[in-house]
């Protein structure tokens, strides 16, 4: 029995445990913790910070749907063609540049605009409103635009 303590004396003055295996103690892992702790991408070795690549597995899903909004409104914006967006009741809600130039007035005067304002045949585009509420399926209409200067356009 006394044989028995002494190793386990030598062992606990050695740092290992009975099996042989290294024991780390409280402080020892708090330390290492600590050297661990820093900024997403940032790794500390023996105190030292330095940078580590970003593998593409874990990009931040916040920054990937951002860039996804981006790419819909510099689509939205910068096509070719004149896209107007407006509400329930006809008031524009979004314009892209091209209709901006099309019908002759900036986007901060176009938005919340009704867009009667900017079509020809007023009848026409109310049926097509009302079209656009009970069906359920896509609905489009020839209309003729008046922009504020210039002759009457048709658009579809």
């Amino acid at each position: 029995m006394s044989r028995r303590v002494n190793k386990k004396h030598r062992a606990k003055r050695d740092g290992q445990n009975r099996d042989g295996a290294v024991r780390r103690n409280r402080k020892s892992i708090r330390a290492a913790t600590k050297m661990a702790k820093g900024t997403p991408g940032t790794v500390r070795k023996n105190g030292a910070p330095f940078r580590s690549r970003r593998v593409p597995a874990f990009r931040n899903p916040k920054t990937e749907l951002e860039a996804a909004i981006q790419r819909f409104v510099d689509l939205y914006d910068f096509a070719p063609i004149a896209y107007v967006s407006f509400d329930r009741a006809g008031r524009i809600e979004e314009a892209n540049l091209a209709a901006t130039e099309l019908l002759g007035d900036p986007r901060d005067l176009l938005i919340g605009r009704p867009f009667a304002f900017y079509v020809g045949d007023l009848d026409s585009f109310m049926r097509h409103l009302l079209y656009c509420r009970t069906s359920q399926q896509q609905v489009e209409t020839e209309l003729e635009l008046k922009p504020r200067k210039g002759e009457r356009i048709p658009a579809l």
